[in-house]
């Protein structure tokens, strides 16, 4: 049971969403939520410096993606004045 709870982590931490390793691994989204909570425990436990760094990647990441979509906004906020100003 430990060894498939490492897979579905590392799945997780490669970015998977749950639903992608529930239906890889053959399991229902709540058992594969608790197979990743006892991992995340697990990891915890004996290697906390690793949990942080995975903690510290995946923050990384989703400010990437923030940054992304508030790029995105802005463009489209400009897009938006350029016509209602164009349209005068």
């Amino acid at each position: 049971m430990m060894l498939q709870a490492n897979q579905i982590f590392r799945a997780f931490a490669r970015g998977e969403s749950v639903n992608q390793i529930a239906g890889t691994c053959g399991l229902t989204y709540a058992q594969t939520w608790l197979l990743l909570r006892r991992a995340v425990a697990e990891m915890e436990r004996k290697k906390p410096a690793t949990l942080d760094n995975i903690r510290w990647q995946q923050y990384l990441v989703l400010m990437r993606i923030v940054d992304q979509a508030f790029a995105a906004f802005e463009r489209s906020a400009e897009d938006s004045v350029n016509e209602a100003t164009s349209d005068d």
